[in-house]
């Protein structure tokens, strides 16, 4: 017997409002339901040869919204006409079906040779998805700049070198494939040659990040790390772990670097590797596993205020031995010798290390790439050249904040934490960028910027924005196997647009297009900031950038943040607490951080303050301010969904949903 409720529901959907809608999506989700997106299909009848979509969307581009172009066209005959002469719907719904059947025939291209079919494997691994054609645009189906690089690093392992900027030219398999010389890429498209390469043992100039980081922190410094706790799922002794973390310290060099000097004369050395890794064991097994936990904490807390910056052994390893093979690893190292992305490539090499090691294999990782110590000596030279010496221009131009608020102690701090569902994260995050034509990046700051005029009533933000920092040097050096502290920091002046002449508010897309525009007007991606003020060799520019006062608000957005490990691994990277990261004595940089990172699809915004605030402000406001412009964002890109496919049970969840909209 034939079920009409699918048509039915799909036109009780299509009445119902954009909240109502985003409602349902969210609520399908949560209730276990799947739903595909519906798409947009344009059915014509060509005289002759039929056009190409591209020359059709181009056509429409200009008569209709961009919501309006259809992503994909059907070349037809003729269009199915009713007895009185009108376009026939109804059966327009079959061709549909047919025309999709045909669009599958034509679906995305597979991978043909074996370099193709590596980073497929690579692409599908990293964005979770079950296919992908070597035509598929990279950013467009869920990629972000920071899984580039995590794909980049994991074809350097398949023996495959792209260069980042390759990468960006034409974010498609085939593009990337095309350049392949055998299995390689070697080298990169930066103008000049390439320099030659660096000793990665002796002494270099410090990075800018360096600078900034002992500019801002000036107690407590030893203090400022990062770590996490994995679980072992295979019982390797003492000897093979010893062995594995060697190899670990051995092969990054920045897990061996020290910091020496007083202030403004600091130097970093990357020493040999010690004879002794820096590896310990405790053993738990003379406690009850219910007294593990404790006991973790306390050895924790003591790594963490362990570290010294000129021992030169800012990197450790602790494992926890307990009973019937329970076993924990906790990674810890100090914030100037990895950074995100460092800590994807450290837990990818340990995966492989410890596979090497379970199946009786010789310990090996990948040709390293370019050495954190050759990448601080290129960054001192680059801050020399004309051009970084006058992009301090664009900063000095820019206005200042007339007056900061205290950031406080960490001891102090207060994180307020904001998590969008799925659906509105995919709005957020991926279609309105599309519509928009901008960066998730600018989408999240023009937010911001919406909520910190309803908040603050100013129209007018300056604030410090974070960048993953490896693309600095435009690709001269490859860094996608690195480890280090590559992050670039820099002030960014935003500026809410006048309003409609009626005094209402600009539309979301003109306030994005301002926060683009001082985005793009970045130089070197906002890189450049740290090599005038730390770095130049003339003392004027140096000076006059120090005297501007820093912002009082930090944004970064980390992108896609969900630390994993291949299937296969025998690692597994936990959500236990791995101790206090830094010092709670230590002052706090900003009086607001915000951190916006995205977990398993979901956008989730960390607003980080002082719990002892003497402004009169309340922080929980801001953030309802943000949640708020957020979701308006995400309400202009509505969900729309299909209910083909779905079996009885779930439309009828559908039908009881639907009742509940009818009913708010």
């Amino acid at each position: 017997m034939n079920d009409d409720r699918p048509a039915r529901l799909r036109s009780r959907v299509a009445a119902l409002s954009d909240a109502q809608r985003r409602v349902l999506a969210e609520r399908l989700t949560s209730a276990g339901v799947g739903h595909a997106p519906e798409r947009l299909i344009g059915f014509l009848v060509p005289h002759g040869a039929a056009p190409s979509e591209d020359a059709l969307r181009d056509f429409l581009a200009d008569r209709v919204p961009e919501y309006m172009i259809p992503s994909r066209f059907v070349a037809l005959e003729r269009l199915p006409r009713t007895a009185a002469g009108k376009l026939d719907r109804r059966a327009l719904a079959h061709v549909e079906g047919a025309a999709l059947s045909a669009e599958a025939a034509r679906a995305p291209t597979a991978p043909g040779t074996e370099v193709e079919r590596k980073l497929a494997a690579i692409w599908m691994d990293v964005l979770k998805l079950d296919t992908v054609g070597i035509d598929d645009d990279f950013f467009e189906i869920g990629g972000d700049s920071l899984l580039s690089i995590r794909v980049i690093a994991r074809a350097g392992r398949e023996g495959i070198r792209i260069a980042p900027e390759r990468f960006f030219e034409q974010p498609t398999i085939a593009h990337m494939a095309s350049s392949v010389d055998g299995a390689t890429v070697r080298g990169s498209t930066h103008d000049g040659p390439r320099p030659p390469r660096v000793d990665p043992v002796g002494d270099a100039p410090l990075t800018p990040i360096q600078h900034w980081f002992l500019d801002a922190v000036p107690q407590h410094r030893d203090w400022w790390n990062q770590s996490h706790l994995l679980a072992l799922g295979h019982a390797l002794d003492a000897a093979h772990l010893q062995a594995i973390v060697r190899e670990l310290v051995t092969h990054h060099d920045a897990l061996r670097l020290r910091l020496t000097g007083r202030e403004g004369h600091w130097r970093q050395e990357f020493v040999p590797p010690d004879a002794e890794p820096p590896f310990r064991i405790v053993d738990l097994r003379s406690l009850a596993p219910a007294q593990y936990a404790a006991r973790i904490a306390e050895e924790c807390e003591r790594e963490h205020a362990s570290l010294r910056l000129e021992d030169g052994r800012l990197f450790r390893c602790v494992v926890f031995d307990g009973d019937a093979g329970w076993r924990r690893i906790l990674l810890l190292g100090h914030h100037v010798v990895l950074d995100g992305v460092s800590w994807t490539i450290i837990l990818d090499d340990l995966a492989t290390l410890v596979s090497q090691a379970a199946d009786g294999l010789p310990l090996r990782l990948p040709e390293k790439t370019d050495s954190a110590r050759a990448w601080a000596i290129a960054l001192a030279e680059h801050a020399a050249t004309p051009s970084v010496l006058a992009s301090a221009a664009h900063w000095l131009a820019l206005p200042t904040d007339a007056a900061s608020v205290s950031p406080g102690r960490n001891g102090d701090a207060s994180v307020l934490t904001l998590t969008l569902g799925v659906e509105q994260s995919r709005s957020v995050l991926q279609e309105a960028p599309r519509r928009l034509n901008a960066s998730a990046q600018v989408v999240l700051l023009a937010a911001l910027l919406i909520a910190w005029r309803e908040w603050s009533g100013s129209g007018t933000l300056r604030l410090d924005l974070e960048g993953h920092g490896r693309d600095a040097l435009g690709g001269r050096l490859d860094v996608s196997r690195t480890v280090g502290w590559f992050t670039t920091v820099f002030p960014v002046h935003l500026t809410f647009p006048t309003g409609m002449d009626n005094g209402s508010d600009p539309p979301v897309g003109s306030i994005v297009s301002a926060v683009q525009t001082a985005v793009d007007a970045l130089p070197l991606r906002g890189a450049a900031h740290g090599l005038a003020r730390f770095l130049a060799p003339d003392d004027a520019t140096r000076e006059a950038l120090a005297s501007q006062p820093r912002p009082t608000v930090l944004f970064n957005h980390l992108g896609t943040h969900d630390l994993t490990l291949p299937p296969t691994a025998r690692l597994t990277v936990t959500d236990e607490p791995s101790g206090r990261s830094r010092h709670p004595d230590a002052p706090r940089a900003y009086a607001v951080e915000i951190n916006t990172r995205v977990e398993r699809g979901a956008l989730i915004v960390a607003i980080e303050h002082s719990r002892h605030r003497d402004d009169g402000t309340s922080m929980e406001q801001f953030a309802t301010a943000y949640r708020a412009a957020l979701e308006s964002i995400a309400l202009e890109s509505p969900p729309t969904f299909g209910l083909a496919g779905l079996d009885a049970t779930s439309l009828a969840v559908v039908a009881d949903l639907l009742a509940e909209a009818d009913e708010t």
